[in-house]
Parts: C-alpha cells; structure tokens; sequence
C-alpha cells in the first residue's frame, strides 16, 4: 500500500496523496510523501485514528482557504491568519518530487492551549512565505500593519 504514497509532482498533488493516507488511516512512517527526516521523526511517533480524524477534518474544513506560496525547493500551505486553529503545512522537493516536510514542521510550529499555531522560531527556511505577517513576541502572526 505504502507503493502508491510516493513523492508528487507539485504540493497540491502531494497533500492529496497525504489527505488519502488520512482517510484511509495509514500509519507507515515510510511513505515517500514524506520528506527522509519526517520518515525519522514518525518511526518516533505514535499516530492514532484520533489524530488522523482529526487532522482530516480540520484540512477538509479549511482547504478551500489554503494558498500555496513556493521558493524553489521549497513551499508552504497557509491559511487565513484569523484561522489559527489551522497551521501551515510545509513541503520540499527533493529528486522524487514534492513531500511533506513534518520534521520542520514539529521543530518549527506549536499550538497553545487553544490548538492555535504559532512559529517556536522566526529564523527557517519557510519564512519566504510569511512576509506579509508579523510575529509577536510569543510567536503568533499577525497581518502587517499597512
């Protein structure tokens, strides 16, 4: 099964191959749409239905909102800033193609109490896509004040 979640051609094709593993529960840290370190990071994680349900859900509520921003080997997903319960998600292409990257994700992105997101760090390599924002002192965005 773990054959048909390879690596895609853009990031959009990407998340729908990663929104399929969601419907269908898979739970196999080795799918190739997922970036080698994120392989590594979910060998160390314990991923449940719950999880899973949940993630679906709130992609499946919020994608129509989402707005893919690239830079080279790199792109994000991003949603509205008003939506914090929704955080970004983001890729990297490597010589297969387009994977999930959840290892920066992990390192980079936090949620409070309110399941809201917030940046752990301003200095990444997926900041490209944030320049319309700013942060404040605990990490949370903000539109830029024009």
């Amino acid at each position: 099964l773990a054959a048909g979640f390879g690596a895609r051609s853009s990031p959009r094709e990407t998340l729908a191959a990663y929104r399929e593993a969601l419907a269908l529960r898979l739970k196999d840290p080795d799918l190739g749409i997922y970036t080698p370190e994120s392989r590594e990071f979910f060998r160390g994680w314990v991923v449940t239905d719950a999880q899973q349900a949940h993630e679906q859900q709130t992609l499946e509520r919020h994608l129509d909102r989402g707005a893919y921003v690239e830079a080279g080997d790199r792109a994000v997903l991003r949603f509205p800033v008003a939506n914090r319960g929704a955080g970004p998600y983001f890729f990297q292409r490597g010589e297969a193609g387009w994977m999930l990257d959840f290892a920066a994700m992990s390192r980079i992105i936090g949620f409070n109490h309110l399941n809201q997101w917030h940046f752990r760090a301003a200095e990444h390599p997926y900041m490209f896509a944030f320049e319309d924002l700013v942060f404040d002192a605990h990490g949370f965005p903000h539109p830029r004040p024009r």
